[in-house]
């Protein structure tokens, strides 16, 4: 399964024509597989394993996420302080996300 995710992203990332650093995680949000393709910015493996773990902390895309932390929005600020991580579900006082339909 791992590898057959990784091979979609791999042939999506094609399609930007930019190397990607890939992350699978499981329903545990445990990494399961990683890919990353020549050239990708060494810096950018944890920024992959984030945004794909949160990614299924909340089981949203990470595109609708980044849509709620725009200025105005109820994430606002939140990802530049955790990085993706969303450590927020510990804070005092609790966030309501929008309902978010995903497309397969």
């Amino acid at each position: 399964m791992q590898s057959e995710c990784c091979r979609a992203g791999e042939a999506r990332a094609t399609v930007f024509c930019i190397p990607y650093n890939i992350a699978v995680v499981d329903v545990g949000a445990h990494l399961i597989g990683f890919v990353r393709q020549d050239g990708a910015l060494i810096g950018c493996i944890e920024l992959a394993i984030d945004k794909a773990v949160t990614a299924r902390f909340f089981d949203k895309t990470t595109s609708f996420l980044a849509s709620l932390s725009q200025s105005g929005k109820p994430l606002f600020g939140y990802a530049s302080v955790f990085t993706f991580y969303w450590h927020f579900a510990v804070q005092s006082r609790p966030r309501k996300l929008p309902r978010h339909r995903q497309s397969h």
